[in-house]
């Protein structure tokens, strides 16, 4: 949470964050991460890509969840 402090436009740190919450079972802290994180994907460094939560095993739980499937259409360009 601190690297979230400060650089709060740096994708990455919302999307580890979110897989945190996600590891840690909190399906809506880590949908507000994400959308966070998608939120300011172009702030990616050069040679970065934003990952695919759908493909990320931090998420697997996740996968059959409506909400979350809900939430990652939302958010996913």
């Amino acid at each position: 949470m601190e690297l979230v402090k400060e650089d709060p436009e740096y994708p990455m740190f919302h999307y580890n964050l979110a897989c945190t919450f996600a590891e840690a079972g909190d399906l809506e802290k880590s949908l507000a991460s994400l959308r966070t994180a998608f939120k300011h994907r172009k702030n990616v460094n050069p040679g970065e890509a934003m990952p695919d939560p759908l493909k990320d095993d931090s998420f697997k739980r996740f996968l059959d969840d409506g909400r979350f499937k809900q939430g990652i259409e939302e958010i996913k360009p």
